[in-house]
């Protein structure tokens, strides 16, 4: 029977890349529980594995039901699926419920945890995809600084990260881009977008290409981009769509001063304007809303929730906006 399990132990091993043959360094503490792990390889296979110790540059492995121990270095190595610290846990439950505050806690915890606790650094390691978990939570914040922040210390290390979340939104680096008041690279990246046909967040970045837009002096542009944010995402995205309101909501020479208005206090304000709204803006919502529309021209003014969701009417003011 032992001869039986070392002959299988070496085919096993055999039909791996290379490995290398000198011995790892352990990581500091206890390796922990002998559970398996799956191993994921670059080419496509797989393999569960329980690993007995990591270093800087690979780990150290053994097969289920062997003692016999080698070693696999990480450049072999795609990703690992390791067993999650608690921290990892509690943070993930945070973030999916909404509780950012303590979600961003939780994965700064697992950041500066020891590397025997987070498996850094090796592929697939609970401290890098903090990092990437983290960019979610201030995203969720619109905190483009943090973004930025994050972003320039994930960036060296995302090849750690299993493949699925490697591929970061364009959105991040959009936001950072306005942190860092990089008005070009937002442009670029917002038109980038759109040559590709990308909708997923159509919205969000119309909203920051008209921050971009302001800061560059092109005020009706910037009206326009804020316009699309909160036609395309009323619903679907609240926060975005009531910033890109409050954004439009610029001066008392805007054309749409009064429905804006009245807009913004009916869907976002529960009557009411944003606490540092200008005078204009305020002297605006206490125009009757019909009178409003009749100094726009409109020869049957309707109520403004009636109007704005008027299937037809939306239909074509996105079509006149998407034309712009």
């Amino acid at each position: 029977m032992k001869c039986f399990a070392m002959t299988l132990f070496i085919f096993l091993v055999s039909s791996l890349p290379v490995f290398s043959q000198q011995a790892t360094t352990p990581a500091a503490g206890p390796a922990g529980p002998e559970k398996p792990v799956r191993v994921f390889l670059k080419g496509g296979r797989s393999l569960d594995v329980i690993v007995t110790a990591t270093s800087a540059t690979e780990i150290q492995y053994k097969m289920p039901g062997l003692n016999t121990e080698a070693q696999l270095p990480f450049d072999q190595i795609e990703s690992i699926s390791w067993h999650p610290p608690e921290e990892w846990i509690g943070a993930m439950d945070f973030l999916n419920k909404g509780d950012l505050e303590n979600a961003i806690n939780l994965f700064t915890a697992v950041i500066t945890a020891p590397p025997e606790k987070t498996k850094y650094p090796a592929p697939g390691n609970f401290k890098t995809r903090a990092r990437r978990k983290l960019l979610d939570a201030w995203h969720a914040r619109q905190n483009g600084k943090a973004i930025a922040e994050q972003l320039e210390k994930l960036e060296p290390e995302i090849h750690l990260l299993p493949v699925a979340e490697r591929i970061l939104p364009t959105v991040f680096h959009a936001w950072a881009a306005v942190a860092k008041e990089d008005w070009g690279g937002v442009l670029a990246l917002a038109l980038a977008e759109k040559a590709e046909g990308h909708t997923s967040s159509t919205a969000e970045l119309a909203y920051l290409e008209g921050l971009a837009l302001r800061a560059g002096g092109d005020e009706d542009g910037a009206r326009l981009a804020f316009t699309r944010a909160y036609m395309f995402e009323a619903a679907s995205n609240h926060a975005i769509a009531k910033l890109a309101v409050e954004a439009s909501i610029s001066g008392d020479d805007d054309p749409d001063l009064v429905p804006k208005a009245h807009f913004y206090a009916t869907l976002f304000g529960n009557g009411t304007l944003w606490e540092d709204a200008s005078e204009a803006a305020q002297e605006a919502l206490k125009v009757d809303i019909n009178e409003g529309r009749a100094a726009l021209g409109e020869q049957e003014a309707q109520p403004a929730s009636t109007d704005f969701n008027d299937p037809e009417k939306k239909a074509k003011r996105l079509e006149s906006l998407e034309k712009n």
